[in-house]
């Protein structure tokens, strides 16, 4: 039988060397996958802006949530793995963007949907 473990770290705990430890830690005994997430700057949202609607699909297990105006949203996310240049990543890491649509109080105020790159194995 083999064991599983997941970790999930937050932006401001993950580091490249982090994860490689991580992943040296699976054996064919033990399998240990990871997540982890970090904030964006601006450069990064303006590319997911570029992105065509089509490619945003539903997150598999979406968290639905109230708003701040009562409205419920959804997470919607988009595989970005092949398209960025992960040299120095570990082996096998796949770059995901979740995106959070705007509120109807922040579309009106023009600002943009919410996204969050994260790393898995």
């Amino acid at each position: 039988m083999v064991e599983k473990l997941l970790g999930r770290i937050d932006g401001a705990a993950f580091s490249v060397a982090l994860l490689d430890h991580l992943q040296q830690l699976s054996t064919s005994r033990r399998r240990v996958r990871w997540l982890t997430g970090w904030a964006i700057k601006r450069p990064g949202q303006q590319a997911n802006a570029l992105l065509p609607e089509k490619v945003w699909t539903a997150a598999l297990r979406f968290h639905e949530i109230k708003g701040l105006d009562g409205d419920m949203r959804c997470y919607q996310v988009v595989e970005l793995t092949g398209l960025r240049d992960l040299t120095g990543w570990p082996t096998g890491m796949r770059l995901i963007v979740r995106r959070l649509k705007p509120s109807r109080r922040d579309a009106k105020q023009g600002k943009p949907s919410r996204n969050t790159p994260a790393g898995a194995t």
